[in-house]
């Protein structure tokens, strides 16, 4: 698995220039007073998606015939995935937090520091669905595919947000409410059974599609 991973930071590292860019943006949004949430949402989001897009490199001109001449099984392989992919965006989600957090202090909107940590937890369930759900689906139909259906699958999320707050304004005011009188350690416990129980199904998953895999 240190072969793949370090294969995997190779080509992550190749790509600096995009790296900038979402560096750039993110300070924007620092400078422009939006919150933290936004910051590490779009941080997060964009990180995982370069990640997945390793898999195009192991395919391009028939990379898997190559790699599993290998001393790896293809369930090393999707476990490698797995592992640089949730390295990633935990490194993403810890940078673009501490940073949010920064702007945030010196701004005077942080008023309990366990407060502001709950919609930073939900954003990493978030991750961890978004990731469960996007190589699955990249392992079986390839990346091309997968774009798509990540797009689909967060305009319905988005769609279903607006909608919420739209049609039940009181109800969805309400929730907010709720969830910030919620304990933090229920929900960092709820947050992490919820995100190892989503990543086994996940895993499980990748792993019979790889199997059946023909190259």
């Amino acid at each position: 698995m240190k072969g793949l991973l370090t294969k995997d930071f190779r080509i992550l590292a190749g790509q600096k220039r995009y790296f900038t860019i979402i560096i750039l943006i993110a300070l924007i949004f620092l400078c422009s007073g939006q919150p933290a949430q936004i910051i590490v949402g779009y941080c997060t989001m964009f990180g995982m998606l370069f990640t997945v897009n390793t898999i195009s490199y192991d395919e391009f001109d028939h990379g898997y015939l190559f790699l599993f001449t290998l001393p790896v099984t293809r369930k090393d392989y999707v476990l490698e995935k797995y592992v640089f992919m949730m390295l990633c965006g935990g490194g993403f989600w810890a940078v673009s937090a501490a940073a949010g957090f920064v702007a945030d202090y010196i701004r005077g909107d942080v008023v309990s520091l366990l407060e502001w940590l709950m919609p930073m937890f939900l954003i990493l369930l978030e991750m961890t669905i978004f990731l469960a759900v996007m190589l699955p689906v990249s392992l079986k139909y390839g990346m091309e595919k997968s774009r798509t259906a990540t797009m689909i699958l967060g305009f319905a999320v988005l769609g279903a947000a607006i909608a919420a707050r739209k049609l039940l304004p009181e109800n969805f005011a309400g929730g907010l409410r709720w969830s910030a009188q919620l304990n933090p350690a229920t929900v960092t416990a709820v947050v992490f059974l919820v995100s190892l129980a989503t990543l086994a199904v996940s895993f499980a998953g990748s792993v019979r599609i790889m199997q059946k895999k023909v190259f």
